[in-house]
């Protein structure tokens, strides 16, 4: 359940875990019982630069030799299958994913 923030017309502010159809509902203030009013919770304000700086470690696969190259097979697929042969291609995926991610949060 979330974590609801209220404030008072006294300046007394405080949290309740409640589900979200309560949180409709007013709240009285605990320490006057005057209708108090929810604030917007800091949590659900995200920061951009935080997931700016999240780095993404390249994963150490080895190259595919040229002679195991089907035909016409470009660098990115023969380092996948690279990859998937040495039992690594979950974590080659998982970082080319991340690093597109990136670039379109960039864009």
């Amino acid at each position: 359940m979330p974590i609801y923030e209220w404030r008072c017309d006294c300046g007394y502010q405080f949290q309740e875990v409640i589900s979200w159809r309560e949180a409709d509902r007013g709240r009285p203030c605990p320490r006057c019982a005057a209708p108090a009013v929810r604030l917007p919770s800091t949590f659900a304000i995200g920061n951009p630069s935080a997931t700016s700086q999240v780095k993404v470690k390249k994963p150490e696969i080895p190259k595919a030799p040229s002679y195991a190259r089907f035909c016409a097979m470009d660098e990115h697929s023969a380092t996948r299958m690279s990859a998937y042969k040495t039992g690594r291609g979950a974590q080659f995926d998982d970082y080319h994913a991340a690093v597109a991610e990136k670039k379109q949060q960039e864009e």
